[in-house]
C-alpha cells in the first residue's frame, strides 16, 4: 500500500501512463525515484516521484521477465523468474551493468536486510537468503514447506 499510493498520485499528471506500462509487477522507491519492473517489456524503468511531470528513464533492458525489486544502498536487485536468475545493478556505475548474482532460481519476491538478500521461491515453497558480502555465497533455506510464497517485505 505504501508504494501504490504515491505511484497513483504520480500518475495523475500523466494521461494513460498506466496503459503504457508493460505489466508493472515490481515497484520500489529509492532516492525519490520510483523503479518499475515491466515484465511484458523486459525492462526496469524509473521516474522521479518529486516532480509533477512524469519523465520515464529506461534503466536496464534485456531481461526476459523482471518481476521483484529491492534495494541495498545503490544496488538494485531484480528477479527474473523466466530466466531463473537474480541480477544486481550498481546504480553508481555509468552505464549500468547487469551482473548475474544467482542463477537457476525462480524468485517472485525479494527483500534485503543486514547483508542478506531474501528471495521467495514460489515453486519450491520456501524462502532463502544469500549473504551478498561473500562472493559466490550459497543460498540458505530460511523457511520451508510454505504454500507458494510470493512477496517479501521488511519493516
Amino acid at each position: 500500500m505504501v508504494l501504490v499510493l504515491p505511484f497513483l498520485e504520480l500518475c495523475k499528471n500523466s494521461k494513460n501512463m498506466l496503459m503504457r506500462l508493460g505489466a508493472p509487477l515490481g515497484l520500489a522507491f529509492y532516492n525519490n525515484e520510483l523503479y518499475i519492473a515491466e515484465a511484458f517489456k523486459g525492462r526496469v524503468i524509473k521516474t522521479n516521484s518529486s516532480t509533477k511531470k512524469v519523465v520515464t528513464t529506461k534503466l536496464v533492458a534485456k531481461l526476459s521477465d523482471p518481476f521483484a525489486l529491492t534495494f541495498n544502498n545503490d544496488k538494485l536487485f531484480v528477479s527474473d523468474p523466466i530466466e531463473g536468475k537474480i541480477v544486481v545493478i550498481d546504480l553508481q556505475e555509468k552505464p549500468h551493468k547487469v551482473i548475474d548474482l544467482i542463477s537457476e532460481m525462480e524468485a517472485y519476491g525479494l527483500a534485503y536486510k543486514d547483508n542478506y538478500l531474501y528471495a521467495a521461491l514460489r515453486d519450491e515453497n520456501k524462502i532463502i537468503k544469500v549473504n551478498t558480502t561473500i562472493p559466490n555465497a550459497q543460498p540458505i533455506d530460511v523457511i520451508t514447506e510454505l504454500k507458494a510464497p510470493f512477496k517479501l517485505a521488511f519493516f
